[in-house]
């Protein structure tokens, strides 16, 4: 059946794929690991052995749990707008797992992926109007940011002004060092 690009942005759909995932990299991981061990390997030989797909199933759980409970999390949030704007950023980070980290197409078949990129636009264009907010809320200073934008004291323009005098790419004329 096809998958929608609204199917996309239910974090219930999300979840049980990304738990799909989690599950899937676990069974093969222990199916892959008693493998080795019926084989003769001792368990620390097996342990190394199957290094990867334990940590890849290791990531997928990890990936699964967060996301449930930064979605649960956000679903007790009692403001209506700060809610749907935190639930946005619930969708992206599982869009995101989902799309851009499913290599394979284990989680979703390619030709589905295409929703599932419509689906991030979508978001991102619901992101969008709170992307100031949403930055200053998670209180990371401007120069972690890089950026003269968010500036405490209004003066934006006079410091992207100075940086861009201090930039060693602004110290010559280009043409010159052509």
């Amino acid at each position: 059946a096809r998958v929608t690009p609204d199917k996309y942005k239910d974090a219930t759909f999300l979840h049980r794929v990304l738990k799909h995932r989690a599950r899937n990299n676990v069974l093969a991981a222990c199916t892959q690991f008693r493998s080795d061990m019926s084989s003769g390997l001792s368990w620390g030989d097996a342990w190394s052995k199957n290094g990867i797909i334990l940590v890849s199933a290791a990531k997928a759980h990890g990936i699964s749990a967060l996301f449930g409970l930064f979605n649960s999390a956000v679903q007790d949030i009692e403001d209506a707008h700060c809610r749907s704007a935190l639930n946005d950023l619930v969708l992206m980070y599982g869009l995101q797992q989902i799309v851009h980290f499913d290599s394979t197409n284990v989680l979703v078949a390619s030709h589905q992926n295409t929703s599932g990129v419509i689906a991030i636009g979508d978001v991102m264009r619901s992101i969008r109007p709170n992307a100031v907010a949403l930055v200053d809320a998670f209180d990371f200073n401007d120069n972690s940011l890089g950026s003269a934008i968010g500036k405490e004291d209004g003066n934006v323009y006079e410091a992207l002004w100075e940086g861009a005098q201090r930039s060693q790419l602004n110290q010559a004329d280009p043409i010159l060092r052509i």
